[in-house]
């Protein structure tokens, strides 16, 4: 059975973006009877000119802009907490933004952070922004970048699975968030081999056997990753597709008309050496729907 979740950690800097993930935290919180910590992390400096003319004389310091913060922190707490009827925490940290946000979702033993994407209108729209893309990065807690409005609760949700340990935590974990969703796995197949074999030197006909005794096992991966699922309790539609991932989520996502993709992120480039897998860093920045990212368990 899957853990239920406790705690959410939603991170806000009172921006659009920011309101879209504060009110999908809330309503996962309230759908779950979770808890709910809105957190603001902010590096202020010692002091700062009250009217913009560091000659002018008037000055607000530092203790002056955290009042003004937890206060603003405190009242939006208070109107998700009627709005959703949840329990809702407050906190404000100083210093490195997303070290302080990673850092106290470890603290609390926060079952989900809650990020907004920060992308900007037009061209760049999909883009991250430096504070979530760090927080992705570092975090050894599942995050939930979120790009678009929580009118309704998820209802339709794509995993991007590669077999592995962290896209089964994936799996699992977007069925916890949404019991109630259609839920599809998907596995792009893209044989290691095939651009060799179409440059080597073999009969076409034993290089078409061996694409189809590998796809033949990637289906019976799929099925086995399935059937485990089945066994937690999350019933959900496999497809098998070929061609490269970067290439086929998006497609699917656009055809299934996904919510919510859910994947893992694979290996150490994720938390040690402080890059996103290539597929994982392009499903996030590109998706047109909100993305749940599952890291590697700390240790593996």
């Amino acid at each position: 059975m899957n853990r239920p979740l406790r705690t959410l950690l939603a991170c806000t800097d009172f921006s659009p973006h920011a309101t879209q993930a504060v009110h999908r935290a809330a309503r996962l919180a309230g759908a779950h009877a979770a808890t709910l910590v809105l957190a603001h992390a902010y590096d202020a400096p010692t002091i700062v000119p009250a009217w913009g003319d560091p000659g002018g004389g008037a000055w607000v310091s530092e203790e002056q802009v955290s009042e003004g913060l937890r206060e603003r922190l405190q009242r939006e707490g208070a109107e998700l907490a009627t709005e959703y009827g949840i329990a809702v925490q407050t906190t404000l940290l100083t210093g490195s933004v997303h070290r302080r946000l990673v850092e106290h979702a470890d603290a609390t033993g926060a079952d989900l952070l809650v990020v907004g994407a920060h992308g900007d209108t037009g061209l760049l729209g999909r883009l991250l922004g430096s504070t979530t893309q760090k927080i992705l990065r570092r975090s050894h807690r599942p995050v939930l970048v979120v790009r678009t409005p929580a009118t309704s609760d998820y209802a339709r949700v794509l995993v991007a699975t590669d077999f592995s340990e962290p896209a089964r935590e994936a799996a699992r974990l977007a069925g916890t968030l949404c019991p109630a969703a259609r839920m599809w796995l998907l596995h792009a197949h893209e044989p290691a081999l095939e651009s060799r074999l179409a440059y080597a030197r073999i009969d076409p006909k034993l290089g078409e056997r061996y694409l189809s005794l590998a796809l033949a096992e990637a289906g019976r991966a799929l099925t086995e990753f399935n059937d485990a699922l089945k066994e937690a309790g999350i019933v959900a539609t496999p497809l098998l597709r070929q061609g490269h991932p970067s290439l086929l989520l998006p497609a699917a996502i656009d055809e299934l008309d996904i919510q919510l993709l859910a994947l893992g992120a694979q290996g150490k480039s994720l938390l040690e050496s402080g890059l996103l897998g290539s597929v994982s860093q392009h499903a996030v920045a590109q998706s047109p729907c909100d993305v749940l990212v599952v890291p590697r368990a700390a240790g593996d």
